[in-house]
């Protein structure tokens, strides 16, 4: 392969982390910047290099030190490293890290270097440890990978060819029986002390059966084969890993919940105001009925109305209030609960900033809480209704109609005592014609009282009609409020979430990119 095509590989390696570097500083996700450092180091590494792994005292460093004939690490039946340490061997990088069994904190280290090397040497040692499911799994994590793998026995017991043979067979069957990966490995049996011994001493017999030469010659081989443009391998898939966290975080960032939550809370406050109107305007009806009621009873009974005009505004202000209260207590109620399940601020106050956390379990907003000025603004509008005039107009024009038989029998009494008492000469009255008269009388009155309640009933209704009104234009006012605030917050959010999705979109496409520049290096390579 040309240096030009190489060059060209890396470019759109290159091209392709810096957009994801672009969008992390975007999203200001400074815990990705060193993530983003790391791609750039792999993509600028220009040789490639091999990592040690493997279980605690199997025996990693004792291996480094046999193959540099010198003491580079230390070696200790207490594991000492802890960190990423980097070894420059010939032309190549070889990377020491802490042991498999160990601390959780090192395994966390461990792990993420797995991807970024090319070739992966798995250490064990010639004892029973090498049947555990969790080394046969890590093996196959590296193989699922891609990476290649050495899997090197250090014989610390001095085991017979045998008992090696047994050793690799075993393994192979593990492997095959949990994975159908590819089985990119090769064993390698090493006496890591012995070989450190013949190199400080020059004992080329003991050299040669430490079995070192095999080791470092396969080490030479494998990366060798990681060619320039395959260990761009690397720097891709960490782009990629990195493009599934991202897509991660964004994935959780997104309010879909909240949005429901809002949408729902929506509608619980618009079914919390109808049946408040409902409620009211079914007590309130109750109400104006018992009044025209006792106007009808009073005026037939006396011809005259005694209702109390104070007292019917203080019971009709008392009603708006009690209900407008319990409209405040039950959209409380309602957020409240909304609330406490999401636990965010949600403000029904037209309030610059965000409600403190202590404010979650408080009553309604101020704003929302019917005040006295709140009331005073119903009280006043039922102040405007004459109630006095509207009783008035609909009794002017019937008052003389109930006195009319008053006159009449006073006139009928007078003539009956003059008749009595022999005052002139008069005869008695045509009781036929008395009789007549009452009776028509009568069915005057009568007429005249059904004209009176339909008075009662129509002009009791409009006023029933202003009351109900001016109390749901007040309850309509309160809820457009909170509803307007909800409605804000629903935008926001739904805001925020397209700009969320917008950059998984963006995250997408980079990743996407990775995994085809992946596939054509992969491709070329097999």
């Amino acid at each position: 392969m040309s240096d030009s095509m190489i060059r060209d590989y890396k470019a759109e390696v290159i091209s392709v982390y810096e957009r994801l570097d672009s969008l992390v500083r975007e999203l200001d996700s400074s815990d990705h910047l060193k993530e983003i450092q790391d791609i750039r180091s792999e993509t600028d590494r220009s040789e490639p290099s091999l990592m040690f792994y493997g279980i605690y005292n199997a025996g990693k460093s004792s291996l480094l030190n046999a193959i540099f004939g010198k003491t580079v690490a230390s070696v200790n039946d207490i594991p000492e490293t802890h960190k990423i340490t980097r070894y420059q061997w010939r032309r190549y990088t070889l990377v020491d890290t802490p042991g498999l069994n160990g601390p959780i904190e090192d395994e966390q280290i461990t792990i993420p270097e797995v991807k970024k090397n090319d070739v992966i040497m798995f250490v064990i040692d010639d004892s029973d440890n090498f049947d555990s499911d969790v080394i046969t799994k890590k093996i196959i994590e590296i193989l699922e990978a891609g990476k290649p793998c050495i899997i090197v026995i250090n014989t610390k017991n001095k085991s017979e060819a045998d008992h090696i043979l047994g050793i690799k067979n075993k393994m192979s069957e593990n492997i095959r029986s949990l994975s159908p990966v590819a089985q990119n490995y090769e064993f390698v049996s090493v006496d890591a002390v012995s070989a450190l011994k013949a190199k400080l001493e020059d004992k080329a017999k003991l050299l040669e059966h430490s079995n070192i030469k095999e080791l470092e010659y396969c080490i030479s081989k494998k990366l060798a084969s990681a060619s320039s443009v395959t260990m761009l391998r690397v720097p891709l898939e960490m782009t990629i890993a990195l493009c599934d966290k991202i897509l991660r975080e964004l994935e959780d960032g997104i309010d879909r919940d909240d949005i429901k939550r809002l949408s729902k809370l929506e509608q619980n406050l618009f079914h919390c105001k109808e049946n408040i109107g409902k409620e009211f305007s079914v007590a309130l009806h109750h109400t104006v009925s018992r009044y025209g009621e006792q106007i009808y009873q009073q005026i037939s009974m006396s011809g005259k109305m005694s209702l109390s005009e104070e007292a019917c505004e203080a019971e009709i202000r008392e009603l708006g209030k009690k209900y407008m209260e319990r409209f405040a207590k039950e959209s409380d109620c309602t957020v409240g609960q909304f609330v406490a399940m999401c636990r965010m601020e949600l403000s029904l106050a037209d309030v610059p900033g965000e409600m403190p956390a202590d404010r979650w379990d408080r009553k309604l907003p101020a704003s929302q809480v019917p005040t006295k000025d709140g009331i005073d603004v119903l009280l006043d509008s039922l102040e405007t209704m004459s109630w006095g005039g509207a009783i008035t107009s609909f009794l002017a024009g019937t008052t003389s109609t109930f006195l009319l038989p008053i006159p009449i029998i006073v006139g009928a009494l007078k003539t009956l005592k003059k008749w009595i008492f022999g005052e002139g000469q008069q005869e008695l009255p045509d009781v036929d014609e008395w009789n007549r008269q009452q009776e028509e009388y009568a069915q005057k009155r009568q007429l005249a009282l059904r004209q009176v309640q339909n008075q009662i009933s129509i002009q009791m209704g409009a006023f029933e009609e202003k009351i109900k009104k001016a109390f749901l234009d007040q309850l309509e006012t309160v809820y457009e409020k909170g509803k307007a605030d909800i409605d804000e917050k629903l935008r926001e959010r739904e805001g925020r979430n397209s700009e969320r999705m917008r950059q998984q979109d963006k995250v997408l496409q980079i990743k996407s990119d990775a995994e085809l520049l992946l596939e054509r290096i992969c491709g070329r390579q097999y």
